[in-house]
């Protein structure tokens, strides 16, 4: 074996030593950075939403959402909103919402039925899209 050889080989190591930390460096900052990519939701003053109580139903025929509720703030994940009818407060996860595609007056009038029915007039119509859209 040559001392040529055995520089290059050394070379070589050092080379291949300082681009694996390079890639380790980088990996590391890619983890401790926040994730920016991925925007959290984010509810407006008077948007329309529904409550999804997955956990509080008793039966698996019981209703899957309640509401529908006004947004009155929101705070990172926690959205205080209230109730159309009855004006109580409340604070959900942002995961247990769901957006309400109807006007103020069928937000109304959603909350005055049954939480069933509700959700039926939550689901977006051709008539209700129509309407937004001229």
């Amino acid at each position: 074996i040559t001392s040529a050889y055995v520089k290059n080989l050394d070379e070589s190591l050092k080379s291949l030593a300082a681009t694996s930390k390079h890639w380790q460096d980088e990996a590391v900052k890619k983890q401790t950075l926040p994730n920016t990519l991925t925007p959290l939701n984010s509810y407006q003053p008077g948007d329309l939403l529904l409550h999804d109580r997955r956990e509080s139903r008793p039966d698996k025929l019981s209703p899957k959402y309640f509401g529908p509720y006004t947004v009155v703030s929101q705070y990172r994940n926690d959205v205080t909103v209230k109730h159309p009818i009855t004006q109580h407060h409340e604070v959900f996860h942002l995961d247990r919402l769901h957006p309400f595609y109807g006007t103020a007056a069928e937000a109304h009038a959603a909350a005055m039925l049954s939480p069933r029915l509700a959700k039926e007039l939550a689901t977006p119509s051709l008539s209700s899209q129509q309407k937004r859209s001229s």
